[in-house]
């Protein structure tokens, strides 16, 4: 108020002015009075009176005051001019204020109806309260293939079945009501053309301006739909594989290695059911399972990369013992890094395979067998020829015996009867007899043990032999070899041997390695045969052994034709052959690959063409499942 009333006063220049004026009128008034009428002025300044006192203060006092009211009104416009200036002002900032706001909000309906334009989701804004379209986006007229227009003048009912609508009527009334925040439904909606798709419904509501809203957000989910189904399809027929092809399938956490997932067939080939394991460590699961020799690292160990494929066997808590082989192999599920371990039952296989390593056997002897007939032929002839010997030999010393005692039955005696001895020994040709008899026998002996040894080399040779490794004398095994091979390769090479007699016996099977020396051997023959053919002269077959290390090393040559560089990355593979059509199968280096293989060893070549060729088996003195074998016993 004070601030005001100052504003009405100052600055003061009119009411200066004003008393100015009202000194300045009473002066002039007492000039006057004193020009015109001096003597009477004298009297008054001698005699004062008190009305012309009071008139001039009075004159004086209007003038003052008159100044004070034409103060206050020229300070009154001031101050309301000013205040209408800061009135203008306040004014035109409060305008580009609301202008700015409006441009805001225009900009941000202009994104916000942009971003709905972009969304490839359907948007509608409903009246919460008349059911009916505010706006929509264009997603929502390719979705359902109306324009704007269109959809505006429909009611939403329309665009869900009549299955549908009940449920979606329901979660729109619990938005609007507040029930619930967010409502969502799936349900299948309309086109235009009568076409009915599955779309997911959002809702949710808002308040403008007094008014309920509804934003409502449509997916079309018919391509998510279509992709469930594959994948539910690809998993069924997944699972329908694996279960066909006997595959135990598990899912271990790479982190904890708990089991996380298994199929039917690994239950029966566990003994466990998922509920029963779930969870638990997988060493805990294996630990219980393998029992005895011979059993696989079921179980990933940290960060260190597993084996990606072993074959060994599982034995359940019910003791039945199971040949299985196992792939591991990273995967992901559920969000997370795993292993995925299969497992097959090879029961059948190994069954199939032994049959083939029979199979195989056999044909090898089968192809032998004239060679052998022959390799017995021979000593069995003269063996023949030398009893034939020994029979004549016994009929002539039993004619011989039957007269000498006819004689001395007549009472010979004397030196008549030493001449009649002498004279039936010279007839009867006794000291050749005498002298030949012994060797015969001798030769004849040497010919049994003959037949024998090839007899006993090829049943130890045929033998399918155990199932189980055992410590095999590898030296004696490849001299048997050679034995039964005799006939393959001595028309056509010398064989030398340079075997080590510190050679520890190897754990291995031992028919499966005397099938692998035998295709050996077989090859170099025929390698060598191939080179040296139509000249008589004969080539090399070297066979070797040797420790070396850990390892048993057997070294196979021969100075046959070599291998030409083209064939050599595929003399291993099934069924390559190089040999004309009825001379070899192209099984036999598969089958030693594979033997080999089995075995935990190695198998490789040198070879130069026009040389030879020499294969190098190396087995492991001390294989893994060896030494589980001992350390369970």
């Amino acid at each position: 108020m004070n601030k005001n009333i100052a504003n009405w006063f100052w600055p003061p220049w009119f009411i200066f002015a004003g008393l100015l004026a009202g000194v300045a009128l009473a002066l002039l008034d007492a000039a006057v009075r004193s020009y015109f009428y001096w003597e009477l002025f004298l009297y008054e300044l001698r005699h004062p009176i008190p009305d012309e006192f009071f008139k001039r203060l009075a004159m004086v006092a209007f003038c003052l005051a008159l100044g004070f009211f034409v103060q206050r009104i020229m300070n009154s416009r001031r101050v309301l001019a000013e205040e209408l200036e800061e009135a203008n002002e306040k004014l035109e900032e409060r305008i580009e204020e609301r202008t700015r706001e409006l441009v805001r909000k225009s900009e941000d309906l202009a994104t916000f109806r942009q971003a709905m334009n972009m969304s490839e989701d359907a948007i509608f804004l409903l009246d919460g309260l008349q059911e009916r379209l505010v706006d929509v986006n264009d997603a929502a007229c390719r979705h359902f293939g109306y324009n704007r227009e269109e959809l505006f003048a429909l009611s939403p009912r329309e665009f869900v079945t009549e299955e549908g609508y009940p449920a979606a009527q329901k979660v729109f009334e619990d938005v609007v009501s507040g029930r619930v925040d967010v409502g969502r439904i799936d349900v299948p909606h309309i086109r235009k053309d009568g076409t009915v798709f599955p779309m997911e419904m959002h809702f949710n509501s808002m308040t403008r301006r007094g008014r309920l809203l509804v934003i409502a957000v449509g997916r079309d989910v018919s391509e998510r739909r279509a992709y469930q189904r594959r994948l539910e399809e690809e998993r069924e027929l997944l699972e329908t594989l694996l279960n066909g092809l006997k595959a135990a399938f598990l899912i271990l956490d790479r982190n904890t290695g708990a089991i996380e997932e298994m199929n039917a067939v690994a239950e029966e080939l566990m003994g466990f059911s998922l509920e029963k394991i779930k969870g638990l460590p997988c060493d805990q699961i294996f630990r219980m399972l393998e029992v005895g020799p011979r059993h696989i690292s079921s179980c990933p160990e940290g960060e260190k990369e597993p084996a990606p494929y072993e074959e060994g066997q599982l034995t359940r808590l019910d003791g039945k013992v199971t040949p299985v082989s196992k792939s591991v192999f990273p995967v992901r599920w559920g969000g997370r890094d795993c292993w995925a371990q299969v497992f097959f039952d090879i029961s059948e296989r190994q069954a199939l395979e032994r049959q083939l390593s029979v199979a195989q056997k056999m044909e090898s002897i089968g192809q032998l067998a004239a060679g052998i007939a022959h390799e017995i032929n021979t000593p069995t002839q003269y063996v023949g020829d030398l009893v034939r010997f020994l029979q004549d030999a016994c009929t002539d010393m039993r004619e011989m015996i039957r007269k000498l005692e006819e004689r001395m039955a007549k009472g010979g005696a004397g030196e008549e009867f030493v001449e009649f001895y002498q004279e039936q020994a010279e007839a009867f040709d006794l000291d050749f007899l005498d002298e030949e008899t012994p060797k015969a026998l001798s030769m004849a002996q040497e010919g049994v043990e003959r037949i024998t040894r090839i007899v006993q080399a090829m049943k130890k040779f045929s033998h399918p032999g155990a199932e189980e490794k055992r410590a095999v004398d590898i030296n004696a095994a490849l001299d048997n070899t050679a034995t039964v091979a005799k006939n393959e390769w001595k028309y056509v090479a010398e064989m030398t041997f340079d075997l080590d007699p510190d050679l520890p016996p190897v754990p291995c099977l031992p028919g499966d390695m005397n099938q692998v020396f035998l295709n050996l051997l077989v090859n170099g023959a025929h390698a060598i045969g191939e080179k040296v053919k139509n000249s008589h002269e004969k080539g090399m077959l070297k066979i070797s052994s040797r420790v070396d290390g850990d390892w048993a090393e057997v070294r196979i040559g021969d100075s046959g034709t070599g291998i030409p560089e083209e064939n050599r990355h595929k003399i291993f593979d099934p069924f390559f052959t190089t040999k004309e059509v009825g001379k070899g199968t192209g099984q036999g280096l598969s089958i030693a690959y594979n033997i080999v293989d089995k075995h935990g060893g190695t198998i490789s070549f040198e070879s130069e063409e026009g040389v030879g060729t020499t294969f190098i088996i190396r087995l492991p003195l001390h294989p893994p499942d060896m030494e589980n074998s001992e350390e369970a016993s």
